[in-house]
């Protein structure tokens, strides 16, 4: 039996730091930060607290980082056996 289940990530900028988290329904899956601190090409941080997957990585921008979320959280969903059939 295959499972499919719709869903996409819902961003929202959550305060004044320019935070900005990724919500798969209700909830929280991603963060994305701008990481001022190291002199790296890579200015933002996308954080997870998925299991079994890196929980900081870091790219050039923010669209980046967000099409990155969107394949991981396809990737998590095909280990439990789930396809994730996109709402538009």
């Amino acid at each position: 039996m295959k499972i499919v289940l719709e869903t996409n990530i819902d961003w929202k900028k959550v305060n004044e730091y320019n935070v900005i988290k990724g919500y798969a329904g209700k909830w929280d899956m991603f963060s994305i930060l701008y990481n001022s601190i190291d002199k790296t090409k890579d200015k933002y941080c996308l954080t997870t607290k998925l299991p079994h997957i890196k929980p900081r990585m870091f790219f050039p921008s923010i669209e980046v980082a967000k099409g990155k979320a969107e394949g991981i959280l396809n990737y998590w969903l095909s280990q439990l056996g789930v396809q994730n059939g996109k709402r538009n």
